[in-house]
């Protein structure tokens, strides 16, 4: 079974419409965020385990993504993915849902609600859908890894 074929195809952003040097360059830049939260937090404060390792793909998340938009394979898809597997896996294994606060499942759902509206309707036009959901994706995940410090002070190994 292909599992790209459960999702509808998303339109695409033009390729090279903005500059020659990347193929989706709105969608691409709008990885910024994931990049920028993750990076600011392992810089900034002294973490519990595993929350660097979470910010770590949260990074690489961006970073991933970004390859993926500003580049035409189709296989890139995978490069994208693996990083937003590998910290759904990790957040399983440490149980991190009972961290979270409803304002963050509220912020988690407005993300996730954007990427379907992105998959299914065009309302916010291309490439203005993906691009918020990038954006909205990294905020929301920073809420759940900040609650997860907050109500934890760390795992236990």
């Amino acid at each position: 079974m292909n599992l790209l074929r459960l999702l509808p195809p998303r339109r695409l952003e033009p390729f090279f419409q903005v500059t020659p040097l990347m193929a989706e360059f709105w969608n691409a830049m709008s990885n910024l965020p994931l990049v920028m939260f993750g990076a600011s937090r392992l810089a900034s404060e002294d973490m519990p385990s595993p929350l660097p390792t979470f910010y770590t793909l949260m990074v690489l998340a961006g970073v991933c993504s970004f390859i993926h938009h500003a580049t035409t394979p189709k296989w890139t898809i995978v490069i994208d993915w693996l990083p937003i597997a590998s910290s759904i896996l990790l957040g399983l294994y440490h149980e991190i849902v009972y961290c979270v606060s409803l304002t963050t499942c509220l912020k988690c759902l407005l993300a996730f609600a954007s990427l379907i509206v992105d998959h299914h309707f065009v309302l916010m036009g291309v490439p203005w859908g993906h691009a918020v959901w990038h954006i909205l994706a990294a905020y929301s995940l920073d809420s759940v890894y900040q609650d997860v410090a907050l109500v934890r002070g760390g795992f236990h190994e």
